[in-house]
């Protein structure tokens, strides 16, 4: 072999060789181009869902938000006083008809028996229970809050 064949067979191994390394370099870049874009992908999709969350967050605490927030609790809280208010005055309803109802027994009992109670004593009582029963049917018309 002379040594002009020996470099040019030198110089074929080497162009080989250089031939596979660039083919292994190629394959390395595109398995770490695929990985950096695999990389990429994920870190968008986390950027998106905290951005989606921050705006939410954000909306939730803005000072519009809180505002509306405070004065919805407001309008709640004034009902509810109403309503605590409206309470008390039906429950202050029901004794008054409580005892316009014993009161109306008691007519009930000198009208179906006249010789027992002496009517004449009890037509005092009988008019007022009627008075008070047409008073408290006029204080509980619909609408009416107070006694």
């Amino acid at each position: 072999m002379t040594p002009m064949e020996r470099i040019e067979g030198e110089l074929s191994d080497a162009q080989r060789r250089i031939a596979e390394l660039i083919a292994e370099l190629e394959y390395l870049l595109a398995r770490q181009a695929k990985a950096a874009q695999q990389g990429m992908d994920a870190a968008k999709s986390v950027a998106s869902y905290e951005l989606k969350q921050a705006k939410r967050l954000r909306a939730e605490c803005s000072p519009e938000a809180l505002e509306s927030e405070r004065a919805a609790n407001a309008l709640l809280t004034e009902r509810v006083a109403e309503l605590e208010g409206r309470e008390q005055v039906l429950a202050a309803h029901v004794e008054s008809i409580r005892y316009v109802l014993v009161d109306a027994k008691r007519c009930v009992a000198v009208v179906a028996h006249p010789s027992i109670y002496r009517a004449p004593q009890y037509q005092p009582l009988a008019k007022r229970v009627m008075q008070r029963i047409e008073s408290i049917g006029k204080r509980c018309e619909f609408g009416s809050t107070s006694l």
